[in-house]
Formats: structure tokens, sequence, C-alpha cells
């Protein structure tokens, strides 16, 4: 009776860790596209250095400075050093949680890597600021960001409820396929958030100002004449608006338009994802739903990044889309795990049927 009742409180303490683990992840993926966001803002602001020092505000401790303070600028660059802390200040909890918890040695080194991430991610910003925005430091900070979200949402596959106990073994090769597939969108699309990050920081975002076209041309040339145009087009749009817009040099104009070539590649890899997970929709049924609700992210994505073109770069519009394009790169990533473990499950549903044969 002692053991039962031993066994009983061990389970009712398992149950209750991985409760824990899988509530601090939820919120940790909230919160992280939450910073991103905010750090989108930031930077759409220009607000990067309208809080000069780093980690004090103004000489205030950070989570003391006075809200009648936050102002202008100062409200977005201070609002995301706060969710900032917060993220890290879970992020710490969770990785000391998994590991007084959790056995299993992959979620102990993901939390651990978590930990780390954002540590040197809350250096990095903090490097930036100290040294007044250098392009490749901001760029290093915003691409960690996303790699950041990757460990959350590994993290967050992990603890997710399984429903799906045994798998037709016959599935495996369907699934297999379509966790390839994502695995090559999560790819694509990391890598076009760099260059989107790119973009935003070498101050390419309107080197290219026209839409569809690029520099008039339907084929562009990336010649001087095609530059000169662009140029003018900027001239003019200074004079008219009286908002300062500088020559852009022909590399910031390949970086342009290098981001909107790779679309047509992401695109290309959707597809072949949708294609593959609408024929394993049997056998992984919740990646084939992330699957095609991620056209939908992919279509606002496209739309997101047309109109922050045709809006110069308005502050919301160019937020949205770097935020929408790391809840794609979240869903990606999951449709991928989810698809590899339901490849997993069939694989063993088939070793067991071996087995009793």
């Amino acid at each position: 009776m002692a053991t039962v009742s031993a066994e009983i409180r061990l389970d009712r303490q398992v149950a209750t860790g991985l409760a824990v683990s899988r509530l601090t992840v939820h919120i940790l993926c909230a919160l992280t596209l939450v910073l991103i966001f905010m750090g989108a803002l930031v930077k759409s602001h220009e607000a990067g250095l309208s809080v000069p020092d780093w980690p004090t505000t103004y000489g205030h401790n950070m989570f003391l400075f006075p809200f009648s303070e936050w102002r202008a600028n100062v409200f977005y660059e201070h609002t995301h050093r706060l969710v900032a802390s917060l993220v890290g200040m879970i992020t710490l909890f969770l990785c000391c949680w998994v590991a007084f918890h959790d056995r299993r040695t992959a979620m102990r080194v993901a939390a651990a890597a978590a930990l780390g991430a954002v540590i040197v991610q809350g250096v990095l910003g903090g490097l930036t600021v100290l040294y007044l925005l250098p392009a490749f430091l901001s760029i290093a900070h915003g691409v960690l960001a996303q790699s950041f979200l990757l460990l959350i949402i590994f993290l967050a596959r992990a603890y997710a409820k399984r429903h799906a106990p045994w798998q037709d073994p016959g599935s495996m090769p369907a699934s297999l396929r379509t966790s390839r597939w994502a695995l090559g969108l999560t790819a694509v699309v990391w890598i076009q958030l760099v260059i989107g990050a790119i973009v935003r920081h070498t101050e390419s975002g309107l080197a290219i100002p026209d839409f569809p076209t690029m520099g008039s041309q339907w084929i562009p040339m990336f010649d001087d004449a095609m530059l000169a145009r662009i140029n003018n087009w900027r001239l003019e749009h200074t004079l008219a608006s009286n908002q300062f817009l500088p020559d852009v040099s022909m590399a910031q104009v390949a970086i342009h338009a290098t981001h909107r070539l790779w679309a047509l590649i992401v695109v290309i890899v959707y597809i072949g994802l949708l294609r593959s997970a609408w024929r394993a929709r049997a056998a992984a049924p919740k990646a084939a739903v992330i699957a095609a609700g991620s056209g939908a992210l992919l279509g606002s994505q496209i739309a997101l990044g047309v109109l922050t073109v045709t809006t110069q770069r308005l502050p919301f519009i160019a937020s949205l889309h770097v935020v929408t394009g790391a809840v794609l790169l979240a869903a990606s990533w999951f449709c991928a795990l989810e698809a590899l473990a339901m490849s997993n499950q069939s694989k063993r549903s088939m070793d067991a049927h071996a087995e009793a044969a």
C-alpha cells in the first residue's frame, strides 16, 4: 500500500513538473514574439539610441525608471529592455526547473542553450547601444532573437501533450518526407530573416522603392542607369516630403533585391511542403493543419513586405512584417518537429508489429 501511495505521489510530481514546464514555454513563446515586435518598433522608429546608457536608463535602475519619462522614442526602447529582462528571468526559471524536474538530457541541454542564448542576446543589445548601433552587432542581435525562438519552439513541442500513442507503420515515409520539407522551409525562412535583418540595418529598405518592378525594370540590370533612376526618385521624395533620403549604393540595391528574390525560394519550398503535408494528412494531421495555416502567414508576410515598400517603411507595417516572419519561422519549425515525431512513432509501431509477428 505504501508503495502504491509513493508511486501516486511520484506520478503527481511528474505531472506537475510537465505542466509547469509546458506553461512556462508557452509564456516564453508569446513573450519572445512580443520582444521581436518591440525590437522591430525600436528600429522602425530609429529609437535605438533614445536611451544612450546601458544597463541603466538615464542613470536610473532600469526597473525604477520614472514612468513619466517614458515619452516618444524612449517608450519603445525602454519597453523593449523591460520585455527582454522579463524573457531573461523566465528563461532562467525554466532552465532551473528543467534541471531539477526533467531527467532527459535533451531537455536540459535545450533549456541551458536557451539560457545561454538569452544572456548573449542581452549583452549584444547592450553593446549595440554602447557602440552606437554598429550594423554587424545589430544584425547579430536580430538573428539571435529568431534562433532563440527556435529553441523555445523545440521545448514547446517536446512538452506538448501526446494524443497519438499508435501510428500506422506504413505512414512513416509520408511523415518523414513532410518533416524534411518543413525543415527545408524553416531553413529558407531563417535565411530570409537574416537577409531581412541585413536589409534593415544597412538602410536598404527603400533601396528599391518600386514594386513589383525594381528600379522601373521588370528584369533589373543593376547598372548605373538603374541606380541613377532610384536615386533620382529618392531626391524627388526628399524635395516633396522634406524627409531626407540619401543616395543609396549598388550594394544596398543588391541586398534589397536579394531579399525579394529569396522570397520566391520560400514560396517554392512552401508549395513542396503543402503538397507533402496534404499527402501525409492521415499520418500527421496536426502537421498538415500547420502547413495549411502557414500559407496564410506566408501570404500575409508577402503583403506586408509590399506595403513596407509602398508606404515608405511605415513603422507599424514594417514591424508587423518582422514579427510575422518570426511566426512563420516558428510554425514551419513546429510543423517539422510534429511530422518527425509522427514518423518516429510510426517506426516504433513498425518495430512493435515486427516483434509481435
